[in-house]
């Protein structure tokens, strides 16, 4: 699903994290029990694993997909990538939760990382 909506995507920072952030939360709402079931494989340390390889796979596509518009290099930080799945992660207990709209979720994702790829590349 984000593979094909990052395809669509205009050649902006701003948009890739738009759909990015889209994709995260369309997964989120037709999923709201992923926390639950996330929370119930951590007993399990086969399940557990195959719930880190997700998680990391899900970060990389996270931080290789605005790389081709933002200039960063390869090596940017993991732990901002995890920082921004960890936010994601929030955002959706909150959306399900019903505390947030999708919008606000997305846009919020979003400005976090356009803002946070701005704050990385002042510092380079």
């Amino acid at each position: 699903m984000v593979a094909r909506a990052l395809q669509a995507a205009g050649p902006t920072v701003d948009e890739v994290a738009r759909v990015v952030s889209a994709a995260y939360f369309a997964c989120a709402t037709d999923m709201p029990e992923f926390a639950a079931v996330s929370a119930a494989v951590k007993g399990n340390p086969a399940m557990e694993a195959v719930q880190h390889e997700m998680l990391d796979s899900y970060t990389d596509l996270i931080a290789a997909a605005p790389r081709p518009c933002s200039g960063r290099p390869p090596e940017a930080p993991r732990l901002y990538r995890v920082g921004v799945l960890g936010a994601a992660e929030a955002l959706a207990a909150e959306l399900n939760r019903e505390r947030v709209t999708v919008d606000g979720a997305g846009t919020a994702l979003t400005d976090l990382i356009v803002g946070g790829l701005a704050a990385r590349s002042d510092r380079a």
